[in-house]
């Protein structure tokens, strides 16, 4: 097993995320490695948007497989069952009570015939021998994956703080939301903690709108990606609270404004040479909660609480962040 960084269990040294037991035991190239992540999260985000589920749930599956692919081979378990292994048990164990109800209403046996149909493009007769072998083989990662996780299946998302910006950066709450949900597969949610990812997420927003809009002048009321320096600086301390620096990234004794502008540059950098997986990863239109102020009433959708409706975008934001 990895050991973890600053005494947090789910946090890990480049060292150690470069040298994960596909690689170190298994003989897998890191580039393969990383594809089979890349795989059983495209896994999860299909057979999210089948069931209708929320993004913050989706987001907390593909945390839960790379935490478990830590621990664990993809020569030994399948990336396709554990990824879908990882969205039932994220749905059955989310403290949201929206998820909670969906989990009661989606049996199992409804489930695996999305699992069949994704991940090995077949009708699933129910009941039949084939159900019966993915049933148990679905259990039986099932029983693996909550040991490897220590039974931890509450996953802190960078979303929960991104949440933070509702008062006051209400767009550039919308045009976060959706680079938050982007960047799970990526390495990043095993090097960084939830608060200062989220503010490497504002960041890499605001500078990527800003290389897209050019030198606008500023307005009376100017747009997110021209805020000054202090009130960024404001945002940020305000993200990651109380929290000190060496907790949140490898101690390095650089303020925190410079800290974070390097996350967010490695975040876009990912982004540019990742886009085919960016595009994928980020079809929230269709697995996601269509934004709601507070207050607003009706939805079919998985997850209509306040906190899970920031779960889209504007367009406006889907259409800069795909450019």
């Amino acid at each position: 097993m990895a050991l973890a960084i600053n005494n947090e269990p789910w946090l890990f040294s480049r060292h150690h995320v470069d040298s994960p037991p596909s690689v170190v035991e298994h003989g897998l190239k890191l580039e393969n490695e990383q594809i089979c992540r890349l795989k059983g999260a495209s896994t999860i985000l299909t057979l999210a948007s089948s069931l209708n589920i929320a993004s913050t749930t989706t987001s907390s599956a593909i945390v839960m497989l790379q935490r478990f692919y830590m621990l664990q081979s993809f020569k030994q378990f399948d990336a396709k069952i554990m990824a879908s292994c990882c969205l039932f048990v994220a749905l059955k164990t989310q403290a949201r009570p929206t998820d909670v109800h969906r989990a009661s209403r989606i049996a199992l046996k409804d489930f695996l015939k999305w699992v069949s149909h994704v991940c090995y493009d077949k009708k699933l007769t129910i009941p039949s021998p084939e159900y019966e072998a993915l049933a148990d083989k679905v259990k039986l990662y099932e029983r693996v994956l909550l040991p490897s996780l220590g039974f931890d299946t509450l996953i802190e998302l960078p979303h929960q703080h991104l949440l933070l910006l509702q008062e006051g950066h209400h767009d550039l709450l919308k045009a976060c939301w959706q680079r938050a949900n982007s960047i799970m597969a990526s390495k990043f949610v095993l090097l960084y903690g939830p608060r200062l990812l989220a503010a490497g997420i504002v960041q890499s927003t605001i500078d990527h709108c800003a290389s897209k809009a050019g030198a606008s002048p500023k307005t009376d009321k100017p747009a997110f990606w021209q805020l000054d320096a202090s009130k960024l600086e404001r945002i940020y301390t305000t993200l990651i609270g109380s929290q000190s620096a060496n907790q949140l990234i490898d101690p390095d004794d650089r303020p925190l404004m410079e800290q974070v502008a390097s996350l967010a540059k490695e975040i876009n950098t990912w982004r540019n040479t990742h886009k085919d997986v960016v595009r994928e990863l980020q079809r929230t239109d269709i697995i996601s909660v269509a934004y709601k102020t507070q207050g607003s009433r009706g939805s079919s959708r998985v997850g209509a609480s306040s906190a899970e409706a920031m779960d889209g975008p504007t367009k406006r934001a889907k259409q800069e962040d795909s450019q």
